[in-house]
C-alpha cells in the first residue's frame, strides 16, 4: 500500500499572509518538521532520494532551521554531466560540518541526493496549480534536452512525484542553463543570482543597485588576483 504524505495546510501560502506574521511563522515551522519527519524521509528514500539532513536552529530549542547538509558522503569533486552541475567541497578545509550547505527560507524547497549520488532540489507544488501544469510541460520537453542542445535555456525537470493534493518537482541542484549561442560579455543574469552558492567575501559588483550582471566576469573575478 502506497503511503500518502500529509502536507501541512494551507499551502501554497495565501497571498494575503505576510512573511512576518505569526500565521506564516507557524506554517513555516510545520513545513520544516514535515520535511524532517521519519515518514517523509522514508517516503522519499523509497523513491530513490535521500533528503539532506536538517540542521537545528540552535542547541537550545532543537527546532529545525532553514539550513541542511547532505546526509550521505559527497565526493570531493564531481565533473558536470548534463543535466547535473559540476561541484566540489570547497568548504571542507574550513568548515567540514557545513560543506555543501543548502538554505531555503520558504520551507517549500529541500535538497537531496539521488541513488547515483547526484544533488537535486525538490520543490513542493500544489496539485493542479498553474505551476504544476507548467512543470509537467517542462518535464515533457526535458526528454528532448541534451548537452549539445540544451533546449530553451531552462532548468530541466527530472521527475514529478505525487501525493494527496500535492506534488514534488525534482530538478538538478546548482545548474544554471545558459542559452545556446550566448556570447561572453553580452549574457546577463539577475543580480540576486550572484549570491547563489557563494560563501565568505564577495566582490561589490552587484551591491550598488544593479539589476543584472555578467556571470563570466564575476566568476573570473571570484578567482582572485594572479600569483
Amino acid at each position: 500500500m502506497d503511503i500518502q504524505l500529509e502536507v501541512p495546510a494551507p499551502f501554497p501560502i495565501p497571498e494575503e499572509v505576510d512573511w512576518d506574521t505569526p500565521e506564516w511563522i507557524e506554517l513555516r515551522r510545520k513545513l520544516m518538521h514535515f520535511w524532517g519527519s521519519l515518514s517523509t524521509l522514508e517516503w522519499f528514500e523509497a523513491r530513490g532520494y535521500t533528503l539532506y539532513k536538517r540542521l537545528p536552529d540552535s542547541i537550545y530549542t532543537g527546532e529545525p532551521s532553514e539550513y541542511s547538509v547532505p546526509t550521505k558522503p559527497s565526493l570531493p569533486c564531481v565533473e558536470g554531466e548534463y543535466p547535473y552541475a559540476y561541484h566540489d567541497n570547497y568548504l571542507a578545509f574550513e568548515t567540514p560540518d557545513t560543506e555543501r550547505l543548502a538554505e531555503d527560507m520558504s520551507a517549500s524547497v529541500v535538497f537531496a541526493q539521488n541513488a547515483q549520488g547526484h544533488h537535486v532540489a525538490i520543490k513542493l507544488v500544489a496539485e493542479g496549480s498553474d505551476e504544476h501544469r507548467i512543470n509537467e510541460l517542462v518535464k515533457q520537453e526535458s526528454a528532448n534536452f541534451s548537452e549539445e542542445d540544451d533546449g530553451p535555456g531552462i532548468l530541466p525537470v527530472l521527475e514529478i512525484l505525487h501525493t494527496k493534493g500535492y506534488c514534488f518537482v525534482v530538478m538538478p541542484s546548482g545548474s544554471v542553463i545558459i542559452p545556446k549561442g550566448s556570447r561572453i560579455g553580452e549574457f546577463r543574469l539577475p543580480y540576486a543570482m550572484s549570491q547563489w552558492g557563494r560563501y565568505g567575501c564577495l566582490p561589490n559588483d552587484t551591491a550598488q543597485g544593479e539589476y543584472d550582471y555578467d556571470p563570466f566576469a564575476y566568476d573570473v573575478g571570484m578567482m582572485g588576483p594572479p600569483v
